[in-house]
């Protein structure tokens, strides 16, 4: 009994293993008798006949559809990866000037840090904003929104003279409507373009915040 149910299991899952490979993994499978309808003798296991079944296979009806991906998709995660290194490369300039920034107003150097640190916290409360800006307008409002608060973020920081004024344009312009309209909104907009490519287009979008910081410093 044990030896029949063992090789019972193993014949399921034999030809479980067989029908999703034949199919691509979508099939189903049922259990029949093999062709010999009854018992067959396994050698090594003595005279006493023990029941072999077999899993037969049959592809599942799966509902197929013309994919949606086309050349300009691939046009819209390149400047989604270019957008997104603009953005983010902004960010990483007070961290690299943060010697210079500190000696420059005599601000202890946790000041610059933090700017980096609200420009970052703002781009995370930002994209779920602009995510719900994005879900019910599209993604033009907010793709004008991050290019032009970036560039007027930085144009504040860089006239800021006093520590009010550096956080808050790093937080507010910078982080909240710059680049929290750039990283999620842009990442999640291009998986509108893709269906077979998509785990590709979203890893080519998301490197964009990798390259700021290889290339702007």
């Amino acid at each position: 009994a044990v030896i029949a149910a063992a090789d019972l299991a193993l014949q399921i899952f034999h030809g479980l293993a067989i029908c999703q490979s034949r199919s691509r993994g979508n099939a189903g499978f049922a259990l029949f008798p093999s062709e010999g309808r009854g018992c067959t003798i396994r050698p090594g296991f003595g005279t006493r006949p023990v029941p072999y079944f077999f899993a037969s296979w049959f592809p599942m009806i799966v509902a197929t559809k013309e994919s949606i991906e086309s050349r300009y998709g691939w046009w819209v995660a390149i400047a989604s990866t270019l957008m997104i290194a603009t953005a983010f490369g902004s960010t990483y300039l007070v961290v690299v000037g943060l010697k210079p920034i500190a000696a420059e107003f005599g601000w202890p150097r946790r000041i610059p840090s933090a700017g980096y640190s609200a420009a970052l916290f703002g781009a995370g409360v930002g994209g779920i904003l602009m995510g719900l800006w994005s879900d019910r307008r599209g993604m033009m409002g907010p793709a004008m929104c991050g290019a032009i608060c970036v560039g007027l973020g930085t144009l504040a920081i860089s006239q800021s003279y006093s520590i009010v004024t550096f956080l808050g344009a790093h937080l507010l312009i910078l982080g909240v409507l710059g680049n929290g309209a750039m990283f999620s909104p842009l990442l999640t907009n291009v998986t509108h373009w893709f269906d077979r490519r998509m785990g590709m287009a979203v890893a080519v979008v998301s490197s964009g915040q990798s390259l700021a910081g290889a290339i702007w410093p």
